[in-house]
């Protein structure tokens, strides 16, 4: 006999209906570290979305309803970027996401101007 706890159930019913539905509203991934001195990298999910999500070592997966995109950091090292890649795959082969998927890539001084930081936000209007 198996008795999850109730955050873990949460989680699965949350998944299912993304599963069937597709997504209702943007959410964001970063690909980081599992644990600080770990190598192992995940796709985290950001509840509260800044400006400072956007590390230039990194890259981030936001999917929408509508569509994803993959925002590559300008040192970002080829393990995250092939990570993000997957992330992608998985979001469209198991939570419908969009068929295809738009790459930005943004250096880090670019990052100070304001106006690069709103265009990948509006992707949140949606």
């Amino acid at each position: 006999v198996v008795r999850p706890n109730a955050a873990f159930s949460a989680q699965i019913i949350k998944w299912e209906k993304i599963r069937q539905f597709g997504v209702t509203s943007p959410i964001l991934y970063r690909i980081e570290r599992h644990h600080e001195n770990d190598t192992y990298l995940v796709a985290r999910s950001v509840h509260r979305y800044k400006k400072q999500d956007l590390l230039s070592n990194t890259c981030c997966v936001l999917h929408t309803p509508s569509a994803i995109y993959l925002w590559i950091g300008s040192n970002a090292s080829d393990e995250y970027i092939s990570l993000a890649r997957k992330h992608v795959e998985r979001l469209q082969k198991y939570e419908k996401g969009a068929e295809t998927f738009d790459i930005l890539e943004t250096k880090q001084e670019e990052l100070q101007d304001e106006d690069n930081y709103i265009d990948f936000y509006s992707c949140f209007a949606e």
